[in-house]
């Protein structure tokens, strides 16, 4: 029974092994298998033991390199410090005045950034707080709020 799988390679790697399995007639698959079956034929302890070495070397064209894939805390981290050296760049980038300052202002105030919420948005909600606690508004359940919203909908 065949199964699939994903794997990374180094471009010119990959590029190397396709042109070796079409010169022995095979595909790429059948190459990557018949490496595996090598590899777990045999009890080995290092990779230079395992006698799919020679082979690797010839596709590899110097010493393998194994590397891990960055977690997802890093690809976040990278995520985000190009995020800013393309906000760094468009900032360099700016002619008018007016822009700064407009930048400049809500990077100063970033509590309005956190939370999306001025000031006034705040006074509002204070208000409806005061309304509903005084029994002056009508409450609502989540199956009533969830039956309105699906009633919408429709």
């Amino acid at each position: 029974m065949n199964s699939k799988i994903t794997l990374s390679f180094d471009q010119k790697v990959i590029e190397k092994a396709k042109e070796f399995a079409a010169k022995q007639n095979i595909s790429l698959s059948r190459l990557t298998e018949f490496l595996y079956a090598q590899i777990t034929s045999g009890d080995y302890k290092t990779l230079d033991e395992m006698p799919v070495a020679d082979w690797i070397d010839i596709l590899a064209e110097g010493q393998a390199e194994y590397k891990q894939s960055p977690s997802r805390k890093k690809l976040k981290s990278i995520y985000f410090d190009s995020e800013k050296l393309e906000l760094i760049e468009m900032l360099i980038n700016i002619n008018e005045e007016s822009v700064l300052q407009n930048v400049k202002v809500l990077l100063e105030d970033s509590s309005n950034i956190i939370d999306g919420l001025s000031e006034e948005d705040y006074k509002v909600m204070d208000q409806r707080r005061e309304r509903h606690l005084s029994d002056q508004s009508k409450s609502f359940s989540w199956e009533e709020v969830k039956d309105s919203a699906r009633s919408s909908i429709k």
